[in-house]
């Protein structure tokens, strides 16, 4: 049951960021659970298939979630980058000439 009630969360906060054929694979999953869950003659393992369907199914929730939000990232550094790269003034650039002190003239 804790199982099934992360996994609605999770879906409730996120499912703009995933595809509607894995959510509805996740809903599906979920509502597969449940009715088993609900049945009095249920076997142990009909249970837990149910519950690593559900976790299979949940797993492709956090893989979109994650990619969703790597690439949100990329996208806001990408435009920091070209903001720094726009405005030359928005880092301090020091041109120098140097000496290698260490080096020994022969």
């Amino acid at each position: 049951e804790s199982l099934i009630h992360s996994t609605e969360k999770s879906l409730e906060e996120h499912s703009d960021k995933i595809d509607p054929s894995t959510v509805e694979a996740i809903e599906l999953s979920i509502k597969a659970l449940k009715e088993t869950l609900d049945q009095e003659d249920a076997s142990a393992d009909k249970i837990r298939s149910r519950a690593q369907d559900l976790t299979e199914a949940a797993m492709k929730l956090g893989e979109a979630i994650y990619k969703a939000e790597a690439e949100a990232e990329s996208n806001q550094t990408s435009e920091e980058n070209n903001d720094s790269t726009s405005n030359p003034d928005s880092e301090d650039i020091v041109d120098a000439d140097f000496e290698d002190l260490n080096k020994t003239d022969k």
